[in-house]
């Protein structure tokens, strides 16, 4: 493994974060499905992160399933012959991990 260096800026940013602030970290299920628009979008109309998560997580849900009855979502061939596989993913061809992270305390 490379280690890091300290100096180059793409690996180590610093920002303020101040009262009210959002951060949203999630994974490639998350991403690839969603542009920062969409994502940006909801965390606007659902202010409270776990209302917001929880529809990021159905509209994810949503596309899926909408791949799957298309066709176009193609997993795994061990998966495709597990006849479990739509109950168990519910539909989601890659695993999606979010959170968001709020910072209540003082402005700084």
């Amino acid at each position: 493994m490379d280690k890091i260096d300290r100096n180059k800026s793409d690996f180590i940013t610093e920002w303020y974060f101040n009262k009210g602030d959002k951060l949203f970290l999630c994974s490639d299920g998350v991403a690839d499905n969603l542009s920062n628009p969409e994502i940006a979008g909801m965390m606007y109309t659902f202010r409270n992160s776990r209302d917001c998560l929880k529809n990021i997580v159905n509209s994810i849900y949503e596309i899926e399933n909408k791949k799957l009855q298309r066709g176009t979502n193609n997993p795994p061939q061990y998966l495709q012959n597990n006849s479990n596989f739509k109950n168990t993913l519910k539909g989601s061809g890659d695993n999606m991990s979010a959170v968001i992270i709020e910072n209540e305390g003082e402005e700084r």
